[in-house]
């Protein structure tokens, strides 16, 4: 229909496709999970805005306290209690957070240095 077509790709696409595979990574994971009362679960299903946060905007030293979870603990320490247990979510969440920080910094080359090290280890 439109033979002169150029497909084009925006970070707007790009940082929603990325993000739909964090959540994908994330559902998936809490299915894997036996315990739906555990902590992880709970802030897996609770708090999934803080593995869309930027990892520089995380509060490291102010404990706020989580609902559903029910206690007093960091933005980071809850981030780190999955990420550090479940490895291959962590590399979904690595590549995510790359991809976000060099699409903020408008840097070509590490984005495609991001891409093609996540295909060759994917």
């Amino acid at each position: 229909l439109f033979p002169n077509a150029r497909i084009i790709i925006d970070r707007f696409h790009i940082v929603q496709l990325v993000g739909r595979a964090l959540g994908n990574a994330r559902i998936s994971l809490m299915k894997k999970m036996n315990d739906c009362h555990c902590r992880e679960y709970k802030i897996l299903k609770a708090h999934w805005r803080l593995f869309h946060k930027d990892s520089a905007d995380l509060e490291a030293a102010r404990s706020v306290y989580l609902r559903g979870v029910n206690e007093y603990m960091t933005q980071q320490n809850a981030l780190d209690l999955i990420v550090k247990n479940h490895p291959q979510f962590e590399k979904v969440y690595d590549v995510y957070q790359d991809v976000f920080n060099a699409l903020k910094e408008k840097n070509r080359e590490r984005l495609i240095d991001v891409l093609e090290n996540y295909r060759r280890s994917g």
